[in-house]
C-alpha cells in the first residue's frame, strides 16, 4: 500500500493514504515529510474483543486517526488453523493479525483500535516526493 508521510517524530510517523490516515511506529528506517512510500503494516497486539476490537461496524474500511492511535476498519478475509487472520482494508492492503477471541469469524467487519506503539509500519520502497 502507498502512503504519504505527513509528520515525523521518531519512532512515530503519521501518514495519509487513499484509505485514510493514521499514526504508526517504525524502527531503523528514514521517513521524510511529503515522500510516498510503499509500506507494510504489522499489528503488535493480538485482537481481543474485550480490549481493542469490535465486531460489526458500518464504517468504511480504512484507517482513521484517533489521537495517539489508529482505528483500523477491515474485513476478516480468512482465518488460518494456527489463528492467523488476514484483514482486508483494500485491494492493495491486507494485514496479518492474530486473535485471542474465537468469536471473530471470516466475513466479520472489525474496528480495531491500535495504539501507535503497537501499529508498526515498514517501508518497502520510496516512490516519489510530493510537489506540495
Amino acid at each position: 500500500m502507498n502512503v504519504v508521510i505527513t509528520k515525523v517524530e521518531y519512532p512515530y510517523v503519521s501518514f495519509i493514504s487513499n484509505h485514510g490516515e493514521g499514526i504508526a511506529y517504525t524502527t531503523g528506517q528514514k521517513f521524510e515529510l511529503g515522500v510516498t512510500h510503499g509500506v507494510e503494516f504489522d499489528l503488535l497486539s493480538e485482537l481481543n474483543i474485550d480490549e481493542n476490537t469490535k465486531v460489526v461496524t458500518n464504517q468504511k474500511a480504512g484507517f482513521y486517526c484517533e489521537d495517539d492511535r489508529t482505528l483500523i476498519v477491515a474485513l476478516v478475509e480468512s482465518i488460518e488453523e494456527d489463528g492467523a487472520m488476514w484483514l482486508r482494508i483494500a485491494i492493495d492492503c491486507i494485514i496479518e493479525a492474530y486473535g485471542v477471541d474465537d468469536t471473530i469469524k471470516t466475513g466479520d467487519r472489525l474496528e480495531i483500535r491500535m495504539p501507535k506503539d503497537k501499529f508498526k509500519m515498514t517501508s518497502i520502497g520510496t516512490l516519489f516526493k510530493s510537489r506540495t
